[in-house]
């Protein structure tokens, strides 16, 4: 999480530091899934490439029940304009570590934060060292057991699940095609005994993450030796099934909290320091990715001066909902896997977390939706003599506000004065002839004017919409709030 905060704000140029409490990355694999969204923010960072090639995209997950046929079900869905993919958390923070170094950055190892006072003009921090650090904020990206958190006094309710689980980062050696996720019932007189899930990873041949739940009173070490994860795991695979080459486990137990806010002065909360809930669905680095990417241009656009300090008050209000929702949609899920039965509504794709949609508040014009959606991805935009579609994710490779009018507004674009330097505006023109100007883009298909009308669009530096109308006065008061 605070690589992609440092990766926002090196980007815009604002002065930051990364203070880390290990002293190197560890190299366990704790999260191994990328939803679509955060794929499409890589893409937005220019660093799809780089992502696509340390991981695979996943390809389905199958249920095997005893006596009964495998249930397959898809991974990826081609509505979405992202799949689902495979990257193990050590690479996910190499790419970042790499991006945000191209800007001057080092992670300042090996330093705990023990303490912090703010007053009106910054946040103090000290370390373990004795060293003491001055910032006009301070973002805790700390973890589940966050310092940060704790320094705040945040309330984090919840309640820890009555479980206790065993992972293995392992070698199968067996007769299933890779990429392939899977979930083994296993039966005893008719009577469940285990489900043990195996996910796909891409860190090496047959290589998976595998673990199942295992009673409170079952005696275990910390770190399972092979033979233990042969012995509780094993049965329920598939017979001949080898598992081998052991890299690390744990046993682990599983809670689902939140805090209580996620800003408390010039001191923010993301990522785990935030919000824990169960792994399903592979949620977890996945928000908080989105908490520090949401977070990280509000913070770059008050330091540097063109947006108001009150739109910081929008990163609570947009992402502590998303974190409500999770952790709900996760414990419901775990409630239901453990027998509990317990339910939730859960909107359509809800694990592709392309589809939220934030409030209104400072940031979102309170006009119904589609605004605080995500720009959704258009196809037939294309620029005058350029071969092939715009994808809309590299707009935001800038960093900039985008004002995108249809062209048959004829507005003179004097509502770009308020954010000058840090908005684009583009014209989106019916013909092709019209696109001929700078900044223009031809509707090839119609599809920017079926979703949006003859209307401008102003979306964030984070392709979120927050305005939408054909009145030019009306956004500029609407932008006159925010700078």
């Amino acid at each position: 999480m605070g690589l992609m905060l440092g990766c926002e704000l090196a980007r815009r140029g604002v002065s930051h530091r990364i203070v880390e409490s290990k002293p190197a990355r560890e190299v366990y694999c704790k999260a191994l899934g990328v939803a679509p969204r955060s794929m499409e923010i890589f893409d937005q960072l220019g660093v799809l490439d780089e992502v696509r090639a340390r991981g695979f995209h996943f390809r389905s997950m199958n249920l095997v029940v005893p006596g009964q046929p495998v249930r397959t079900t898809p991974t990826q869905s081609e509505e979405l304009p992202y799949g689902y993919f495979c990257l193990a958390q050590p690479d996910t923070e190499v790419v970042l570590e790499e991006y945000w170094s191209r800007f001057g950055g080092r992670i300042q190892r090996g330093q705990a934060v023990t303490g912090l006072q703010q007053d009106a003009e910054g946040v103090s921090a000290q370390t373990e060292s004795g060293e003491e650090l001055r910032a006009r904020y301070l973002v805790g990206c700390d973890g589940a057991h966050s310092t940060v958190r704790k320094l705040l006094q945040a309330p984090f309710e919840g309640a820890r699940f009555p479980m206790t689980f065993l992972l293995g980062d392992v070698r199968l050696n067996w007769d299933k095609p890779p990429r392939d996720n899977w979930q083994f019932v296993q039966l005893e007189n008719g009577e469940l005994r285990n489900v043990v899930t195996v996910i796909a990873n891409p860190t090496g041949p047959n290589r998976y993450r595998i673990s199942a739940a295992i009673p409170d009173d079952f005696e275990c070490p910390e770190h399972p030796p092979l033979d233990l994860l042969k012995e509780v795991l094993g049965p329920a695979l598939p017979p001949g099934t080898e598992i081998s080459d052991l890299r690390w486990s744990s046993r682990y137990n599983i809670s689902h909290r939140i805090a209580g806010f996620y800003r408390k002065g010039r001191v923010f909360l993301a990522g785990d320091a935030a919000h824990i809930h169960p792994p399903i669905g592979g949620l977890g680095m996945n928000t908080g990715l989105q908490d520090a990417h949401n977070l990280g241009w509000k913070l770059a656009g008050v330091t540097q001066g063109y947006l108001s300090e009150k739109v910081l008050e929008s990163y609570q209000a947009e992402r502590l909902p998303v974190g409500h929702q999770v952790v709900e949609v996760t414990a419901a899920r775990m409630e239901r896997a453990t027998g509990g039965q317990s339910e939730v509504h859960e909107p359509a794709h809800f694990d592709s977390q392309l589809f939220i949609r934030y409030q209104p508040n400072i940031l979102v014009a309170d006009q119904g939706a589609p605004v605080g959606e995500r720009l959704p991805t258009i196809s037939g935009l294309k620029r005058p003599h350029v071969r092939g579609e715009v994808r809309t994710a590299e707009l935001f490779r800038d960093g900039r506000f985008k004002l995108m009018l249809d062209s048959s507004l004829g507005w003179n674009g004097s509502s770009q004065t308020s954010l000058g330097r840090h908005l684009t505006c583009y014209q989106v023109c019916a013909e092709q002839e019209g696109a001929q100007m700078h900044n223009a883009f031809w509707d090839s298909q119609g599809d920017w004017r079926k979703h949006f009308g003859i209307r401008a669009v102003l979306v964030r530096p984070d392709g979120v919409i927050g305005w939408l109308g054909d009145d030019q006065k009306e956004l500029q008061t609407w932008l006159n709030q925010i700078v």
